[in-house]
């Protein structure tokens, strides 16, 4: 049950750290071009996007292979 809660927890943690990380990144891309926020905030977008498509596909595997267990259950 424990696993389960941190499994769910996970999902907002790397929605969190991929727009850090990425504005972070972007951050630095400003300070070596010259530009104030515009690498922040597309780092930060660029993070929000990725982070998102990441949680659904794990959200979509977890779901086909909790569901491909339901099936193999119900044949038995």
């Amino acid at each position: 049950m424990a696993r389960d809660g941190v499994t769910r927890s996970s999902g907002s943690f790397e929605l969190l750290g991929g727009s850090i990380l990425f504005g972070l990144l972007g951050w630095f891309v400003d300070g070596l071009v010259g530009t104030t926020p515009l690498f922040i905030v597309i780092g930060v977008v660029a993070g929000f996007v990725v982070s998102t498509v990441s949680v659904l596909l794990q959200y979509k595997n977890r779901m086909t292979a909790e569901s491909a267990a339901r099936a193999g259950v119900a044949r038995r």
